[in-house]
């Protein structure tokens, strides 16, 4: 891992966001890894109320909705296109439509339990 920061390091912007888009390909956690740590995983049939949904765009240009509570990848289309280019995963319409309908249809239960993480580029 330590390796892996020290390349992300010396990339630009540019790059970093480009390899926050592939990252599904690095990532190799199974079951073991996870379960790993203080908090006892529940079991994959046991109901759960709070869980991660994360977004990629695929080597297709599609973006993808990754939720353990679906049976596989959800594809949200081919990305969209800015002057001939795909945009990034940031700048994607699509990904804010959907974060925005979990937020509204979440549980009043649930309402506050709501976090959202980004990988983006600095502004400086």
């Amino acid at each position: 891992m330590s390796e892996f920061i020290k390349k992300v390091e010396e990339l630009g912007p540019g790059h970093r966001i480009r390899l926050a888009e592939e990252l599904e390909e690095s990532i190799n956690l199974d079951e073991e890894y996870g379960s790993q740590g203080q908090t006892e995983a529940p079991s994959a049939e046991e109901e759960v109320s709070l869980h991660f949904v994360t977004f990629i765009k695929g080597r297709d240009g599609h973006l993808y909705e990754l939720d353990g509570r679906k049976e596989g990848p959800v594809d949200l289309g081919e990305g969209e296109e800015e002057d001939g280019d795909r945009k990034g995963l940031i700048g994607d319409e699509r990904l804010r439509k959907r974060v925005e309908w979990y937020m509204n249809n979440v549980d009043s239960e649930n309402m506050y339990n709501f976090a959202m993480m980004g990988i983006a580029p600095t502004l400086d």
